[in-house]
């Protein structure tokens, strides 16, 4: 999610990559905002959160992607608050990324 939301702020993720122990020194904010998604990685990995929804063993079949992601849009809190404005097809292309590959919460 955090890859998604970059270009909503990349100033904010900037800070947060220094907070996370991140050397930003002489890098772009755009950069030194991208070191914030490795961070989390690590902090993820530290702290047992799994890597991949794939790895969270909770049956999640790939075929409902887009059933959930509808939800996640129903629940306006979140999404009104999120740096970016996600659209059906941003949370669908979310959540396939996050069943395949590793993603920094």
């Amino acid at each position: 999610m955090v890859q998604y939301n970059l270009p909503g702020n990349y100033e904010k993720f900037a800070l947060l990559a220094e907070v996370l122990g991140q050397n930003t020194e002489g890098l772009s904010r755009r950069d030194a905002a991208s070191l914030c998604v490795e961070a989390l990685y690590d902090l993820n990995a530290d702290v047992g959160i799994p890597a991949t929804l794939k790895d969270l063993d909770m049956d999640i079949p790939f075929d409902q992607i887009p059933k959930m992601a509808e939800i996640a849009l129903t629940v306006t809190r979140p999404v009104e608050n999120n740096p970016r404005q996600p659209s059906l097809a941003d949370v669908i292309g979310v959540y396939e990324r996050a069943y395949r590959h590793k993603i920094a919460l």
